[in-house]
């Protein structure tokens, strides 16, 4: 995250002296496209973190998402983008065997050791978009903001548990997929940072392609489950989502 960061900033620094040294003053803001809109998709690589001694990072998952883009120039170079994505995300926990995290399920306490958790939501990236003059067909770019979701389903499968007698086990079938909306927050709050290029296809219609990375900075999941318990308290849970996510769209 922090060379991430830093490679931002080097390219803002870039981009700004960039574009007080550029000699193509000729160029007004009059003839400028104010508005952009265009389609993406994405798909990538997530993962699940969380900050409780009791739960730690399993395996990842996938992500996927498909959405409007909206784009405002605020100059050649600067532009205000936002849009709507539908998306969905995976990952798994991991649970410390040693302090008996139980699931119940058919009115027996399970000792649950992994779980993969699903989610979709919608997206609302607001972001910053820093790009360089075009360069031959091409303009390349970089891309920092929030992004608000809402949170519309929440499903847990793959469940491994302890069992004393028959060692580890795994719940099969139907009942492997369980409703956990109610442990998911409706709404959470991410940073989204990416770099990319913009391909110029005829007019404005322009190829785009980039690179983003979606750091949770709340918790996907609430903090007391409704489906895990410690003993016979519900288990406290702090889990974010984290994810990279390759995006291909086009842009008129």
């Amino acid at each position: 995250m922090k060379k991430l960061l830093s490679l931002i900033a080097a390219i803002v620094i870039y981009s700004g002296i960039n574009a007080q040294s550029s000699t193509t003053t000729t160029i007004t803001t009059s003839g400028l496209q104010k508005w952009r809109f265009g389609v993406k998709g994405t798909i990538g690589g997530s993962w699940l973190k969380s900050n409780k001694s009791t739960m730690s990072t399993g395996s990842a998952g996938f992500q996927y998402s498909g959405g409007l883009v909206i784009e405002r120039n605020l100059s050649k170079t600067v532009a205000f983008v936002t849009g709507i994505d539908i998306s969905s995300h995976s990952g798994g926990i991991n649970f410390d065997t040693t302090n008996h995290i139980l699931l119940k399920y058919n009115g027996n306490d399970l000792n649950i050791l992994s779980r993969t958790y699903r989610f979709q939501s919608i997206d609302i990236p607001l972001s910053l978009k820093l790009k360089t003059n075009e360069i031959g067909y091409f303009t390349y770019w970089m891309q920092v903001g929030a992004m608000p979701s809402i949170m519309w389903k929440a499903t847990a499968s793959d469940n491994k548990y302890n069992d004393s007698s028959k060692g580890v086990l795994e719940i099969s079938g139907n009942d492997a997929t369980l409703n956990v909306r109610n442990d998911a927050y409706l709404f959470r709050g991410s940073i989204i940072a990416g770099l990319g290029v913009e391909y110029s296809l005829a007019g404005s219609t322009a190829l785009l392609v980039g690179l983003h990375y979606v750091d949770g900075f709340t918790s996907t999941v609430s903090k007391n489950s409704s489906t895990l318990y410690s003993g016979t308290s519900p288990a406290e849970q702090a889990i974010s989502s984290k994810y990279v996510m390759l995006t291909a769209g086009f842009l008129f």
